[in-house]
Order: structure tokens, then C-alpha cells, then sequence
């Protein structure tokens, strides 16, 4: 698997074969008076260590703006994301795209998704064969847009090269957004999923022939029984994977975050994941996240790269040992306070 580096301002990341996996942690509004709420957020979450992500992305739908952005960048400088079709008009061509793309470059975003895959001869299938066709805000965009323009090839295809050209010029990855990812376990692995996901490793082999950084993303819901040949397809690539999810059970609702953990984990381990995307308690519950929400689905994310970390990296081993050696010295089950665990009473097999 190749790497890459996300360039931040004042931290770049290498993501790929050999380097730990990070976290990624998801942000947006929708009006600017929701902004001081998501920086007192972020500003929480850098806080503690435990629940500091490695990378941020801006969702916001916001005319083309991603404050998110500048204010992590001015003030953590860690590399930052965003899905550049985001915010532009619902009728935006070819000239608008290709602008804001340019215009994000130079405000040194790191890595862009792009729902390139968003064709329409995928969503006339899926619309045949599932209850839910499409989950992807930014793929639902990108196959309305096609429509409304009478095209068949949708704006990223149609302007791949120029795309290119920023890319290699700037230095951006870019990211392979998933349009038809299953909104259910029982669509993985379906016609759809597995030919848009053929269609992504093919892109990404293409746009790394062409010099480009590139990072797959994918998955969405999916069951344990599942992953495994799925991952070995998604390898194929031979660039980061930045899954979204996997969500491992649709009835996890108000747990989704363990569920996603749980994923993660398992697809780190085959190799097929290298940046988790946060998934939060509250997923399937309401779209305004707390910071409980953020913190709770940091944590279990980072619960999961560091299970996969701990099995490839000589550090993050030690440090699980290191933990075990407290325990045996003190005697004790319970670490981080002075007093004495009495659940055994005089029975404590470690005494």
C-alpha cells in the first residue's frame, strides 16, 4: 500500500502502509450563528488527549465557506478536509467546480473528497434493486447536478484532467467518495457496492499513475461476515482507505460508535483501513452532535486504531505491557487512583 502525507500547517501526517492508523473527526453548520458552538467543541476536544483527533474535516453548507477550517488551521494546524461541492449552487458547472476547488487549494486544504463514482448508471440500478438507493449527501448532489445539466458523465469526470493538474500543483489528496454505500447491512456487497467499488480502485490506480495523492473511501454498512472479502477487494487500490464507518448492525441505534469500533478494528487488522472516520452515539438519532456525542465516538475510535496499532507497532505494544506491569506491582486490578479495589474482599487473587 502506498503513503502519503496530509500536509497541515503546522503538522503533516504520513497515512499508508507502515504508519499507525489516525482519527478523523467530522465538523459542519449550516449558518453562521452555529459557529461558536463547533469551536468551543473542537477547542474541548484538544483539551485531552484522549479525545484530540488527528484530522478534522469541514462539512459545512455554507456558500463555498469552511470557517471550520480556517479556525483549525489557524489554531491547530493539523491537516483538514472538506468535500468542495459543498455549499455551491444546486445548478453549479463545470467553471464554479473547478474554482472552488482551486480557491481551497490555496487555502492549503490537505485532502478533498470527490464523489467521482457518482454515475448514473449505478443510481438506475440501485434505485431497481434497493429500499435505499443513495446515503451520500455529497454523491446525491453530484447525481442531481448531472440531471438537472442533461449529462451522463457527472462535472468530476467530465473534469478529471484539470483536476489532476490542481492536485499534483498543490499538493491536495484526493479522497474517493462513496456514493452508493449500503445504507444497510443487507445491501452490502451488493451489484451496486461492489461495482462502484471496483470503479474506485480503478480511479485510484489512475490518479496515482498520475502523480496524484489518493485516499478510497467506502463501506458504509456492513456485516462481520462480510468485511473480510471485502477488504481484500478494497487492497486492490493500493492507497489509504479511510472507511466510512462500517457500521456493523443496523439495530446498534444510540450505539453506533461501538458498532463502527468494532468494524474498524476488524478492518485495520486486514489491512484495509488506515484513517477511522468518527462515528458518534447519536448517529442515527438527531443531526445536532453535543460534545459528548464527538468525545464518546473519539474515544471508541481511538479504542479501535490503537487495537490494531498495538498488533503492528513495537510502541503501542509496550505501553499495553506497561499498563499490565502496574497491575501486577501494585497488586491490584484498578489503575489511576490510590485506593485498593474490594470487590474479591480477601479473596483478591492478586494479593
Amino acid at each position: 500500500m502506498k503513503t502519503i502525507e496530509l500536509n497541515g500547517e503546522k503538522e503533516s501526517i504520513l497515512v499508508g502502509e507502515g504508519q499507525p492508523i489516525i482519527i478523523n473527526c467530522n465538523f459542519g453548520i449550516n449558518n453562521l450563528a452555529e459557529l461558536d458552538i463547533e469551536k468551543d467543541k473542537i477547542k474541548r476536544l484538544f483539551n485531552c488527549s484522549e479525545t484530540a483527533p488527528n484530522t478534522i474535516m469541514d462539512l459545512s453548507l455554507l456558500n463555498g465557506l469552511f470557517p471550520i477550517a480556517e479556525f483549525v488551521r489557524n489554531n491547530y494546524g493539523i491537516p483538514i478536509g472538506i468535500v468542495p461541492i459543498y455549499g455551491l449552487n444546486i445548478n453549479f458547472d463545470s467553471k464554479d467546480l473547478i474554482d472552488q476547488i482551486h480557491s481551497q487549494a490555496k487555502n492549503k486544504i490537505s485532502f478533498m473528497t470527490m464523489h467521482i463514482t457518482a454515475d448514473l448508471d449505478l443510481y438506475e440500478m440501485a434505485i431497481r434493486t434497493r429500499k435505499i438507493p443513495v446515503t451520500s449527501r455529497g454523491g446525491k448532489i453530484i447525481l442531481n447536478n448531472t440531471l438537472q445539466h442533461n449529462q451522463r458523465l457527472n462535472v468530476y469526470r467530465r473534469n478529471i484532467d484539470t483536476i489532476i493538474e490542481l492536485s499534483n500543483f498543490y499538493g491536495f489528496a484526493i479522497s474517493l467518495g462513496t456514493t452508493f454505500r449500503p445504507a444497510g447491512i443487507c445491501d452490502a456487497c451488493d451489484e451496486v457496492h461492489i461495482k462502484e467499488t471496483i470503479r474506485q480502485i480503478e480511479l485510484a490506480q489512475y490518479l496515482t499513475s498520475k502523480g496524484c495523492k489518493v485516499i478510497i473511501e467506502n463501506v458504509g454498512h456492513i456485516g462481520l461476515d462480510k468485511l473480510p472479502s471485502h477488504c481484500a477487494l478494497l487492497r486492490q487500490a493500493d492507497v489509504p482507505i479511510m472507511p466510512l464507518g462500517p457500521v456493523v448492525l443496523d439495530s446498534s441505534i444510540g450505539s453506533d460508535h461501538i458498532s463502527a469500533s468494532i468494524g474498524a478494528a476488524m478492518m485495520g487488522y486486514f489491512d484495509a483501513l488506515n484513517i477511522i472516520n468518527v462515528i458518534t452515539p447519536a448517529e442515527h438519532l438527531h443531526s445536532k452532535f453535543t460534545y459528548d456525542d464527538v468525545a464518546e465516538g473519539i474515544k471508541a475510535a481511538k479504542i479501535a486504531a490503537r487495537s490494531v496499532n498495538y498488533t503492528k507497532f513495537s510502541e503501542y505494544a509496550m505501553s499495553e505491557h506497561d499498563i499490565y506491569t502496574q497491575r501486577s506491582k501494585k497488586r491490584d486490578c484498578i489503575i489511576g487512583n490510590t485506593r485498593e479495589c474490594t470487590r474479591c474482599d480477601t479473596n483478591c487473587p492478586l494479593k
